[in-house]
């Protein structure tokens, strides 16, 4: 028999989730979608795991049904953030359990290490090992499963060189968020059969498509700034002319899931902070010497250079700059 399921789903207690999260409305889509099994969601959180004791009334080997029949089975996220081997770390774990008994206890296994009421996803400074073995030593029936991944056509930065994530080996160097190269401890897969969000920033056309709980790093905004004809409210100088509401003072950037993403909303991209001294670039087999001429040639590019987002880049001069055209034409050709 298939089943389709959904087992990584948020409540309403859960930041930037919806208020209308609740078991009636996850019953209710999942249902219209042709979903069989749902996920609860955040049985860390006091207020959410009540309202699950209240409205799933029937349990049978580990799934427990609403008064209407439908299935769900006990779930939740946790963020773990430590340090291992001088580095930090951020992991998100999905978390199964087979009954409330056992939520129980992974609930007051953690209260031991921090609060679980603020957020449906709490984080806690637990190395995954320790977590695992935490999780292990309360029930052997207690499910741990990696809660994101990057979809295999994915183009990522390694050291010198851009690659597929399909393509990337233990040992490669990626750009992180925060703008450093690190070793890459070990590859996975998993089989993953659902939806993709394709997301195309203003200055990336070719965009990136990830799973919709793939967290991104980002800034939510305000999309309907009152003094500034219901445009985003952002920290430019036209914009701080006429803005009295001045919400982006209050910006902070966050993990945000991409289902959660909204147009307006603004992505964060690394900056490289290593330097090197290169004296050529190696790009699609052609070997380019970095010179006095190559660094002319991007200078001009950087004052009066563009790009057609395809297959080319351009130069625009005034046709009396005919030194420039010429110096420009020898560079290239």
């Amino acid at each position: 028999m298939v089943l389709i399921a959904d087992l990584h789903i948020h409540s309403k207690y859960a930041r930037a989730c919806s208020k209308d999260l609740d078991i009636a409305n996850l019953e209710k889509y999942a249902r219209i979608k042709g979903i069989d099994v749902l996920g609860t969601g955040d049985f860390t959180h006091p207020k959410w795991i009540a309202e699950l004791k209240k409205n799933l009334v029937r349990s049978e080997k580990g799934v427990h049904y609403t008064k209407s029949g439908f299935p769900f089975i006990l779930q939740t996220e946790i963020s773990l953030m430590y340090s291992q081997d001088n580095k930090g770390r951020r992991v998100h774990n999905l978390v199964v359990a087979p009954s409330f008994d056992v939520v129980k206890q992974i609930t007051e296994a953690l209260l031991k290490k921090g609060r679980i009421d603020y957020d449906g996803r709490p984080i806690f400074n637990i190395p995954c090992p320790d977590f695992i073995e935490m999780m292990r030593s309360i029930s052997k029936d207690i499910e741990i499963i990696p809660a994101h991944c990057l979809l295999p056509n994915q183009i990522i930065h390694v050291e010198n060189k851009i690659k597929y994530i399909k393509d990337i080996n233990k040992g490669d160097l990626v750009l992180t968020h925060k703008g450093r190269f690190k070793k890459v401890n070990g590859t996975y897969v998993r089989y993953y059969n659902g939806g993709a969000y394709n997301i195309v920033p203003w200055y990336f056309s070719e965009g990136l498509s990830v799973t919709p709980e793939h967290p991104l790093f980002a800034i939510k905004t305000l999309k309907k700034c009152s003094w500034t004809k219901g445009l985003v409210c952002k920290p430019n100088k036209s914009h701080k002319r006429i803005c009295y509401t001045q919400a982006y003072k209050n910006y902070n950037p966050e993990w945000i899931c991409a289902q959660n993403l909204e147009k307006g909303d603004v992505l964060l991209y690394p900056k490289i902070t290593s330097n090197k001294n290169l004296k050529e670039l190696k790009i699609n087999g052609f070997t380019i010497p970095i010179n006095l001429d190559f660094c002319r040639l991007i200078g001009y590019y950087l004052s009066e250079g563009y790009t057609n987002n395809r297959d080319a880049f351009c130069f625009t001069f005034h046709h009396n700059e005919t030194e420039y055209i010429k110096e420009v034409s020898g560079i290239v050709y």
